[in-house]
This record gives structure tokens, sequence and C-alpha cells, in this order.
């Protein structure tokens, strides 16, 4: 492994894989309604593309849980939670978040 580069390992991969399931397994027995999205973009400034976040997993609360490829804030709403995983070996946590 070089330098300053995080090494991924399964423990690691397996809490990723984790916590959409989590999330899911949490919406239906609350028997609420909630849109969960993993790894995908949020687009929170609709006059620039560039700015954007990508978390682990996402959910927004009352809304629908349709197939979206990406989340556009000014159309659907901001999460009303958003989960990133970083490591302590993250080279920096402000351009992680």
């Amino acid at each position: 492994m070089e330098a300053g580069i995080p090494a991924r390992d399964g423990q690691w991969d397996r809490l990723d894989r984790s916590i959409p399931c989590i999330l899911e397994k949490t919406r239906d027995r609350r028997g609420d309604r909630a849109a969960i999205g993993s790894e995908q973009f949020v687009y929170f400034d609709a006059g620039d593309p560039r700015r954007c976040v990508a978390p682990d997993a996402f959910v927004r609360l009352g809304a629908e849980n349709d197939d979206f490829p990406t989340w556009t804030v000014w159309e659907r709403g901001a999460p009303d939670v958003a989960v990133e995983i970083a490591s302590a070996n993250e080279r920096s946590w402000a351009e992680k978040l």
C-alpha cells in the first residue's frame, strides 16, 4: 500500500454495504414512507452542478421511494439524514465533507 492512500478492508466494505439495508429495515419497521439513496449524487445548487455530495447513504422521510439516479434538493427536498463513512486514514475531512 502506498503511503497516504487509504486501504479498504473487509470490515469497511461490510459496513458500507450494510448501511442502506439498515435504513430500509428501519423504515419498514416504522411503516413510514421514505426515499433511501446510496452512493448517489445529491445536488443542492440548481445553478452549479459541481456543488454536490455523494454520501454513503441518505434518507428523506415522507418521500416516495421510486428509482432515482440522482437527488436534486430543489425538486425533492433535502435528505433528513445522510451517512458518510470515513476512515482515520482519510486525507482531509474537509474534502470528504
